[in-house]
């Protein structure tokens, strides 16, 4: 039983965490904002939306992947993840 209600309930925390990015992506704006600075509440909302963005299973698979195949860091991927995040913001 503790098993599956552990399974349960690391289904509905990646449900949630993929709901959570898509309403970003879903309120991007359709021009990035190249002038004014990134407020406060921007600013944690892209530390929010990239720590959860890391811990999706797809993210840790894909940057495993990346580790094993170049037998670095991937340094390089995890920042593009981190621009992609800022584009969704707008900035």
């Amino acid at each position: 039983k503790d098993s599956e209600l552990r399974t349960l309930q690391m289904d509905f925390l990646t449900t949630s965490m993929r709901v959570y990015l898509r309403s970003l992506e879903d309120r991007k704006p359709p021009e990035l904002e190249r002038v004014k600075l990134m407020d406060r509440e921007t600013i944690v909302e892209f530390f929010d939306s990239c720590n959860v963005k890391m811990q999706l299973p797809e993210t840790m698979k894909m940057l495993c992947e990346e580790a094993k195949n170049t037998k670095r860091p991937p340094g390089q991927a995890i920042i593009d993840l981190q621009r992609k995040q800022l584009e969704v913001l707008g900035f």
